[in-house]
């Protein structure tokens, strides 16, 4: 079993909360996405929810330096890498794209729905 638990990754101006799938149920990875990626900004918005992989490797961040760390990976399993739920706020019109499942954000953490 993997050492990955959970993590946000960044990319593209985009955030991105990655839970492990081999640790948590959905359930549990979705209450985390809650909780650590959505504000009250977030209100009416959706929770994209595709399934991933994650791989610890070698590779070149954004700003072109080397570094080894988890790196988020495509639909296609590589090698040694973890299933992942990977979460992101979108916006409605978005949700058109079929690419995943997505659930309405009715309230932020320690605010009522």
């Amino acid at each position: 079993m993997s050492k990955f638990t959970y993590s946000k990754f960044y990319g593209g101006g985009d955030t991105y909360f990655v839970v492990s799938k081999e640790k948590y149920t959905k359930e549990q990875a979705i209450e985390l996405a809650m909780s650590e990626l959505v504000t009250s900004k977030d209100v009416g918005l959706y929770l994209a929810v595709e399934n991933l992989y994650v791989t610890h490797r070698a590779g070149v961040d954004e700003e072109g330096t080397p570094i080894v760390t988890w790196w988020l990976e495509s639909w296609k399993r590589p090698k040694r890498s973890v299933p992942v739920w990977m979460f992101e706020i979108v916006y409605r019109h978005i949700t058109d794209m079929n690419k995943g499942e997505y659930i309405l954000i009715r309230a932020a953490k320690g605010e009522r729905a």
